[in-house]
């Protein structure tokens, strides 16, 4: 009955006591169980308001240094997430610095490849020409190898000319010896038919001075006579021939002389074309090979050359995906300092809460 007789007017219950109905006691108040009863709760309320101050104090202690906690830490996190913001906001503008670098180093390894294309072209057009040089120098080479077995026979020919020539000339000078020699026999006889003629004259004159004893003498001596002048005129025209040849033999010596001065100055001459030619040789077989050294060093020029397109190829792939990575880290360093942000604000207002409860607590006298 207490408990429902103490706390029903509180609850809006009907009260059962029968002195309250009767009207002996107003109240509960008035009783003296109620009294006695209400003593013992008071002392056990006491007692269970003390331990319940024992349990709040503790728990407002533990809010104060969780609050202290909790406030050193967003405090932590704050600065924490400032700097965190602040790097990535530096890491978005390296980023787009890096991209930006990216795209021009990409632009300029364009450019780079488009001026080694340029460089394989013209070094295509140089082995073109080298090539053409090669072939060239070879033509030179057969020709002049040919000129050279046209000069050696020619050489050979004029040797052979030379040699006939000096024998040509050898017998031509024997001819005027012997033109010579005839020359003095034909002398030796027109003085012989001098003579005779002078004889035969002598002879007539004795045999006129005989008579006729010497008549007969006298024929024979004109017949001698006769012929001595036929032996002395054809001594003349002997000796006109003979001045004739030579004269002719003179003019032939001379020709020949010339002839074998030429003949020795075409040799000297084919000599020095040969000479020539077997320098023009030397140095065409120089050129040939300083060709095919060119026509090799080409070719390592354009395996290089592609060799460095292939690498500046892959470099401006590299150079893209660089630049495409960078943009993609700026983007998300900026999404990182946006969320960051968001925790630096939502630290701050952490703060400001703790700052509020620890207003609430330092209400509490501990």
């Amino acid at each position: 009955w207490f408990d429902v007789g103490s706390y029903a007017p509180e609850f809006g219950e009907e009260v059962h006591c029968p002195k309250i109905k009767t009207g002996e006691y107003k109240d509960c108040t008035e009783c003296k169980v109620y009294k006695e009863v209400n003593k013992n709760e008071i002392e056990k309320l006491g007692a269970w308001f003390n331990k319940f101050s024992d349990v709040l104090r503790n728990l407002v202690k533990d809010i104060i240094e969780m609050s202290d906690s909790l406030a050193a830490s967003s405090q932590e996190l704050t600065a924490t997430g400032e700097e965190l913001s602040a790097s990535a906001e530096e890491i978005g503008n390296s980023m787009q610095t890096v991209a930006s670098g990216s795209e021009e180093q990409s632009a300029q390894v364009e450019e780079t490849s488009a001026t080694i294309t340029d460089l394989r072209n013209q070094i295509t057009s140089i082995n073109d020409h080298s090539d053409e040089m090669y072939n060239r120098a070879e033509n030179v080479m057969e020709n002049i190898q040919s000129g050279n077995q046209t000069l050696s026979k020619t050489e050979d020919v004029f040797s052979k000319v030379k040699t006939n020539t000096k024998t040509t000339a050898e017998a031509i000078n024997s001819l005027g010896e012997s033109s010579k020699q005839i020359g003095e026999i034909v002398d030796l006889i027109n003085n012989i038919s001098e003579q005779t003629n002078l004889l035969a004259l002598n002879a007539a004159i004795e045999a006129a001075r005989a008579g006729e004893a010497g008549r007969g003498f006298s024929v024979v001596a004109e017949e001698i006579r006769e012929l001595s002048e036929q032996s002395s005129k054809a001594t003349e025209d002997i000796a006109k021939l003979i001045r004739s040849i030579q004269n002719d033999v003179e003019k032939a010596v001379y020709n020949m002389d010339e002839n074998e001065s030429a003949v020795l100055e075409s040799v000297e001459a084919i000599d020095k074309t040969s000479a020539s030619f077997t320098d023009i040789t030397s140095q065409a077989e120089g050129l040939e090979n300083l060709i095919k050294n060119i026509r090799s060093e080409v070719d390592k020029m354009s395996q290089n050359s592609k060799n460095v397109k292939k690498a500046v190829d892959e470099i401006s792939e590299v150079s893209e995906m660089a630049a495409a990575n960078a943009e993609e880290v700026a983007a998300s360093s900026e999404e990182q300092a946006a969320s960051t942000q968001t925790v630096v604000n939502a630290s701050e207002e952490l703060v400001d809460m703790v700052e509020r409860l620890n207003k609430i607590t330092s209400q509490f006298n501990l």
